[in-house]
């Protein structure tokens, strides 16, 4: 009788695994194709991945010189399913909910055209955003919304929207109040020309750690001692 019991209580897990392949855990069809942003993932404190993904690409050109007044920001599109021989296209539309980003400071064609090509199974959105005086007082952002269609259906819900973020803000750095008596109230201009003057390489002093002092690893200290060596 334990023998007998034992066989159906096997048949019943077996029955129980054939149907779990069948219908995916998520609530996927395993035969059908899903598209979604696949965006990083977040990292700790000790700049380990973990298992949450960003919902923000961002992009500064506060470090580009002056002459760069466009940029690109690669918004990577990826699908789960199978390749196919033929092109599928995709839709995505503006979340206007979300974008803040006007005509003058976006392009708003660079978006399209979205598609999956033959053979593969990702593709790359390439946004262009335009350097405006407005950037250097405020991030703007543009919101993009993947659609559901004839080809692919929506894959998980987080990764159906993405948000991309840029700016021309040139925050003060930490070490500004420290040197402060030299180089007095944070300015923009005065911090790009410190950074023009003391590049990588102009002071040959190093910190505790060998690395060389240039304008994003200035001493801790003001100490005359410690001076740069372009202020000699």
């Amino acid at each position: 009788m334990k023998k007998y019991l034992s066989q159906g209580m096997l048949l019943l897990a077996t029955l129980c695994t054939w149907t779990a392949c069948e219908d995916d855990i998520d609530g996927f069809d395993p035969g059908s194709n899903y598209i979604y942003f696949d965006v990083p993932y977040k990292l700790d404190t000790y700049g380990r991945q973990t298992d949450v993904r960003v919902d923000s690409l961002s992009y500064s050109f506060a470090l580009d010189d002056y002459t760069v007044q466009q940029a690109i920001i690669k918004v990577p599109v990826a699908i789960s399913g199978l390749a196919q021989d033929v092109d599928r296209p995709y839709t995505v539309v503006i979340d206007t909910d979300v974008t803040t980003a006007d005509g003058t400071e976006w392009v708003a064609e660079s978006v399209s055209p979205t598609v999956i090509k033959a053979g593969q199974l990702t593709d790359t959105l390439y946004v262009k955003v335009n350097r405006t005086e407005a950037l250097q007082s405020e991030w703007k952002h543009i919101g993009l919304r993947l659609v559901p269609g004839e080809a692919f259906g929506a894959g998980y819900g987080d990764l159906q929207t993405v948000r991309l973020a840029f700016s021309d803000i040139l925050p003060q750095p930490s070490w500004w109040r420290t040197w402060q008596r030299y180089f007095g109230e944070f300015h923009r201009e005065v911090y790009l020309k410190w950074m023009e003057i003391y590049y990588e390489g102009a002071d040959q002093a190093t910190d505790s750690s060998g690395k060389l002092y240039y304008w994003d690893n200035m001493p801790t200290s003001a100490y005359s001692s410690w001076y740069p060596t372009t202020f000699m």
